[in-house]
């Protein structure tokens, strides 16, 4: 269901995506599309997680396990906050984002997490 709203998503746009065509590419019933996600609001915010926290954030992450030193634990800060950028970079759609109510909620929501998370 990722994979088909992720493709859908950035060939139609977001708003002109329905569940309908989400399950239907992903070879499931929308009755799943709604029990999993939830809505396509759900859809996204799981598309965005993946592509924020994913295997490089996960991997920045692990590096700070076990480090104490407060002056290294900050350097070593440095790595997730740039995984979380990089992997974010090519996921963005400037376009969409400007035509799209629910994508600019789901950054906004995840930009107020990233800011947690740095302080």
């Amino acid at each position: 269901m990722l994979e088909a709203g992720k493709y859908l998503f950035s060939r139609k746009g977001i708003d002109a995506t329905t569940i309908a065509q989400i399950a239907e590419r992903a070879g499931v019933a929308e009755a799943t599309v709604y029990s999993t996600v939830k809505s396509k609001s759900g859809l996204l915010h799981a598309l965005m997680h993946d592509a924020i926290f994913g295997p490089r954030f996960q991997a920045a992450q692990e590096r700070l396990v076990g480090v104490t030193d407060p002056v290294r634990r900050i350097a070593l800060t440095a790595h997730v906050a740039r995984a979380i950028y990089e992997e974010r970079a090519p996921n963005s759609a400037p376009d969409e984002a400007s035509a799209s109510r629910e994508l600019r909620k789901t950054q906004k929501a995840f930009e107020a997490i990233r800011h947690d998370m740095q302080q």
